[in-house]
């Protein structure tokens, strides 16, 4: 009697366990019985019920290859960066600053002011700026000019900077009526406790920055709407973090108040990730998760989640993307350099705040205005009608009657 077995062998090269079916060897098993069988009926039957047998089980075997087909190429399909933009090449490290350049190509109306102002600022960065813009709507677009333009050399290639750094220069660099859009002023207040003297100061920025992680209070340590609110808190200075007071001819105890001077239409928040560890003597990155809303709400104005740059890795190696939201398509997409892909699945869609540990720079676009006839502490929000200088800075008497 024979011992008749029908083997398969599985491609563990493939992504897929992939089943060969061994039909030689059938063909050989069927040869043989037919040969010794002769007139004896019970081997024949034998020998039919195996080839059925062979028959059944190759059967399985191609529709299993079929279906296994079938789900990679669905996989393949899938795993397809799509896109309706381009992306930016990266010669080497500038990460840093192929995110900000897509944060900008996305922002509403700064290509359009960035070009009105190509015409006449041909010593600004708008020239290059309005090139790359226009350089992306039709392929993949290079940053050589740019580059060169804000100093860095083929030395610096290689090198790590700040993505926050360089936001500040191209915003510097730009023409003051492309870039008045992205700057905001704070007004801040020092009142002494020894002789309520108070020093008042009007503080532009460019970015907001926000105290993240430890070291804060427990609510806000990780939810960057309350640590978003402290820095309009009061605060006050003592112990070793007192000031020197120039009336009182000492150091003294004093309280930081700071208000809204004018409230920028894109409102740039700075997550202070990087802080210096003084035990090790060098700066350490802060992975804390952060609750990061899709909207920010203050007094008859809110501000919408449109964009933030992530940055991965450590402080000496790291790397930079850019997330999105297109305003022609609804949709949120992510900038890796010259690749960009439609996120699958989509942010906010489990509710009004996102979780992440990436996160660096957060772009809010006001939403909304205050309505007519609306309050002083609604009346905030308007744009006042401030003096930009050629540097960018704002030049505007304040009033701190609100100050106490």
């Amino acid at each position: 009697m024979y011992n008749v077995c029908v083997t398969s062998k599985i491609d563990t090269n493939a992504t897929q366990p992939r089943v060969r079916f061994r039909s030689d060897r059938c063909g050989v098993v069927l040869e043989r019985l037919s040969q010794v069988s002769g007139g004896n009926d019970f081997l024949k039957k034998m020998s039919l019920r195996f080839l059925l047998y062979c028959k059944t089980w190759r059967q399985i075997v191609m529709s299993y290859n079929r279906n296994t087909s079938r789900n990679r190429t669905a996989a393949r399909l899938d795993n397809i960066p799509y896109s309706d933009y381009r992306g930016i090449n990266n010669p080497a490290s500038l990460c840093y600053l192929t995110s900000v350049l897509h944060v900008l190509s996305m922002t509403p109306r700064f290509p359009e002011a960035v070009k009105r102002g190509s015409a006449t600022h041909s010593l600004y960065l708008d020239p290059n700026l309005d090139k790359l813009f226009s350089d992306l709507e039709k392929c993949t677009a290079d940053i050589d000019d740019i580059a060169m333009a804000l100093g860095i050399t083929e030395a610096d290639i290689y090198q790590q900077r700040d993505a926050a750094e360089y936001f500040q220069k191209i915003l510097c660099g730009t023409s003051p009526a492309a870039a008045e859009m992205f700057q905001g002023a704070l007004k801040r207040c020092v009142k002494c406790h020894g002789c309520r003297t108070k020093n008042k100061t009007d503080d532009p920025f460019w970015s907001l920055p926000i105290s993240v992680g430890p070291g804060l209070r427990l609510y806000s340590a990780n939810n960057l709407e309350m640590a978003f609110e402290d820095v309009f808190t009061p605060t006050t200075l003592t112990g070793d973090d007192t000031i020197y007071c120039d009336r009182c001819q000492a150091r003294e105890d004093a309280t930081i108040v700071c208000g809204w001077q004018h409230r920028p239409q894109i409102l740039t928040l700075q997550l202070k990730r990087f802080q210096l560890d003084y035990l090790r003597n060098r700066y350490e990155k802060i992975t804390c998760c952060i609750d990061v809303p899709q909207k920010l709400h203050m007094k008859g104005c809110d501000y919408e989640l449109y964009a933030h740059i992530n940055h991965y890795g450590s402080l000496t190696g790291g790397h930079y993307t850019a997330t999105i939201k297109s305003y022609e398509t609804g949709g949120w997409y992510d900038f890796d350099d010259a690749r960009v892909r439609l996120l699958c699945p989509q942010p906010f869609q489990q509710g009004e705040t996102a979780k992440s540990s990436s996160a660096y720079l957060l772009m809010y676009r006001r939403a909304t205005c205050p309505p007519a006839g609306a309050g002083r502490a609604d009346a905030e929000c308007v744009d006042e009608r401030v003096a930009v200088t050629s540097t960018g800075c704002l030049a505007r008497p304040s009033d701190y009657a609100w100050i106490p």
